[in-house]
């Protein structure tokens, strides 16, 4: 990043957290846009693009413009590509949610599907877990927003994620050694707990017919989470299998087609309904 948002996104770099001393991200592929601000002032800021029903207040205004977010703080005015693309995303049918958790790290992640637009907010969350449990706390009192393209989809996901090989990151950072040439050993198991672990829940919101969701969880085990595996099963059936690595993002590339088509699907329904309709009143008008 160069110029305006070089400097605005070195500023904020600075900006401290309950939870997080400095950013968990510090870039991601294809994302145009990468800045840091308080929880609070992005509440604010969605508020006054909806309806512009934020009330007042400085230091939001002080922050949103130092981002980029405003055009102008007094008086208050956003900028207009970030305004047209807050609309976009928060009126978007489609999204992905995300919570991720490596260790004792974790946090959620949220991708507003907004054509070849994805906006990311990403959030620090404490973490409690025990063998059988994981449980999310509160939340960094800082957000991370980025902007990506749907064509570096793939790539801005495994970045999303816990960088272990099993979700997809470059396995030549593993921790562990590799093995010596001809050297065999049995895969390992899935049975101990995982070292990181994914939930994944991709939603398409049409605007008329019904919703569609996909939940998923995915986990990297070893010790140095170099296998994947995936639940399968429901109930008390629900049984951890491996997967092959980096099945992560390609399953959840082909959970967005099916959520997208869903919602163009019901959007077509929708016209021809609505045409449908029109020939019908003007046939009884004849």
């Amino acid at each position: 990043m160069d110029g305006d948002a070089g400097r605005t996104y070195r500023a904020l770099m600075g900006a401290t957290s309950t939870l997080d001393h400095s950013p968990r991200l510090t870039e991601l592929p294809g994302a145009s846009r990468l800045l840091r601000i308080d929880e609070s002032t992005f509440a604010w800021v969605i508020a006054q693009v909806r309806d512009g029903s934020a009330p007042s207040s400085e230091t939001a205004a002080a922050q949103a413009h130092q981002a980029g977010l405003l055009q102008s703080a007094d008086p208050v005015e956003v900028e207009p590509h970030w305004d047209a693309l807050l609309r976009r995303a928060i009126t978007s049918p489609v999204r992905i949610d995300m919570v991720s958790v490596d260790g004792a790290r974790a946090w959620a992640t949220t991708v507003h599907v907004a054509g070849e637009i994805q906006l990311v907010i990403d959030q620090v969350r404490e973490v409690t877990s025990s063998d059988s449990t994981v449980s999310l706390g509160a939340r960094s009192s800082a957000l991370t927003l980025a902007v990506g393209r749907i064509e570096h989809f793939s790539d801005l996901i495994t970045a999303l994620v816990p960088q272990r090989p099993a979700f997809g990151a470059d396995p030549s950072e593993s921790l562990t050694a590799p093995e010596a040439p001809g050297a065999t050993t049995d895969p390992p198991s899935v049975d101990p707990p995982s070292v990181a672990q994914v939930q994944v829940v991709v939603s398409a919101n049409p605007a008329t017919g019904e919703p569609m969701i996909r939940d998923r969880s995915w986990y990297a085990f070893g010790a140095d989470g170099t296998v994947l595996a995936t639940l399968t099963g429901t109930g008390e059936a629900t049984t951890a299998e491996p997967a092959p690595v980096g099945a992560l993002t390609e399953i959840l590339k082909a959970d967005l087609i099916a959520a997208i088509n869903h919602v163009t699907a019901d959007r077509a329904d929708s016209a021809d309904n609505a045409e449908g309709a029109g020939q019908t009143t003007e046939g009884d008008e004849r």
